[in-house]
């Protein structure tokens, strides 16, 4: 969902984890990474996850 108005924007995800509905809203983006604010039953967090350094090649599975 996105929701615009004259002064906010605001970007909010929601997936489906296991049957549960996980919602998160976009706290910061930048080139080099993003924050969300997620909200999974009555417990909000924040995470913030790095962009990978390109190009980034995934390493081979053990077999």
């Amino acid at each position: 969902m996105v929701v615009f108005s004259p002064c906010v924007l605001s970007l909010e995800l929601s997936w489906d984890e296991d049957g549960a509905t996980i919602r998160a809203k976009i706290k910061a983006v930048s080139s080099d990474g993003l924050t969300l604010q997620i909200t999974a039953g009555k417990d909000v967090i924040e995470r913030t996850y790095a962009a990978a350094k390109a190009p980034y090649v995934c390493p081979d599975m053990k077999r």
